[in-house]
């Protein structure tokens, strides 16, 4: 009987497509990317975003959609914790953060919060990197 093909984790994932997102000669196409495993889904981006008074780069996780027996387990902030000690940019914003369970965690993390315009999320920033202010 064939093996069935084992899929890459969403945290193989991750790791490969920093190093192929880092380099300076990537395609823009190369600077975004869905990680898939089954049924869960990541979307991320190479952005510059402006903190403080500088532009810098950052991992935006811009996207989640987890399986729902993965969710309320600790995957996402497991997820979140490789990407701290992976990436090679200044920063990483979790961009619309709609559960506030998880809100909850990143602010006991000490993550900078920030609204827009009174919207029902909120986006979180962690400083990886120092950069002017």
């Amino acid at each position: 009987m064939p093996r069935k093909k084992q899929l890459a984790t969403l945290e193989v994932q991750l790791v490969a497509w920093l190093k192929v997102a880092d380099d300076g000669d990537c395609r823009p196409s190369h600077r975004r990317i869905w990680l898939m495993q089954g049924t869960s889904r990541i979307f991320l981006r190479k952005a510059k975003r402006l903190i403080g008074n500088d532009f810098v780069n950052c991992l935006d996780i811009a996207n989640v959609w987890l399986a729902k027996r993965q969710r309320g387990r600790g995957r996402f902030r497991s997820f979140v914790a490789l990407a701290v000690s992976a990436c090679p940019w200044e920063a990483i914003v979790i961009d619309q953060v709609q559960n506030e369970r998880l809100a909850q965690h990143f602010r006991r993390e000490g993550w900078y919060e920030e609204t827009d315009k009174g919207a029902p999320y909120f986006y979180f920033f962690k400083h990886l990197r120092a950069f002017n202010e």
